[in-house]
């Protein structure tokens, strides 16, 4: 059976919630939204860069904006960062070339850097930390998304995005810049 049979069968028992492991074809899109539309819960997973590209990829599958714009509640992007080993770490002053690549450093920021250990293996790294972004859908975002996607609508949307958490953590000395660099999406206009 396909997500979307699944899909199908669930929705007849009449859940609250329902959790559609990923959305990857156009049945399973128009099915998620449907129930999201007549008040069920519809959590899901679908694979794009960050939280404002997954309106567009919604509708490559087949939606229309205005079926995303009434269903949608929010939009959650999430990657995974090294953490820097707190047995090994020491205070770093990262290299030229990588600040000039990465905009609204904090001035006042604390980095780190794992030399390496034992417990990192010597990688200077140990475990993971998450960093995200959320879209919430408001009065304001639901209209600029009926209007279609383009490059810069996201620029026009504000929410705390993916970068700027990576950023803050880096600053911490919670992960590295080359971390983030290697990671996270870098905003357009560092691009």
């Amino acid at each position: 059976m396909s997500y979307s049979d699944y899909a199908r069968a669930f929705m007849r028992q009449n859940p609250d919630v329902l959790m559609i492991g990923e959305v990857r074809d156009e049945a399973t899109t128009q099915i998620a939204l449907r129930a999201a539309q007549m008040g069920h819960v519809v959590l899901t997973t679908l694979h794009t860069r960050d939280a404002p590209s997954a309106i567009a990829r919604l509708i490559t599958l087949g939606a229309e904006t205005s079926l995303i714009a009434s269903a949608m509640l929010g939009i959650l992007s999430q990657r995974l960062l090294r953490r820097v080993c707190t047995h090994c770490a020491e205070p770093d002053r990262p290299d030229p070339k990588v600040m000039a690549r990465l905009p609204n450093i904090p001035k006042d920021a604390g980095f780190l850097r794992g030399r390496g250990c034992a417990h990192c293996l010597k990688s200077g790294y140990r475990g993971q930390v998450g960093v995200f972004e959320l879209m919430h859908f408001d009065d304001d975002l639901r209209t600029k998304s009926l209007g279609g996607v383009d490059v810069k609508w996201a620029d026009d949307v504000t929410f705390d995005r993916l970068y700027d958490d990576a950023i803050a953590k880096a600053a911490r000395g919670v992960t590295s810049l080359e971390e983030v660099l290697r990671v996270v999406p870098l905003p357009r206009e560092a691009s």
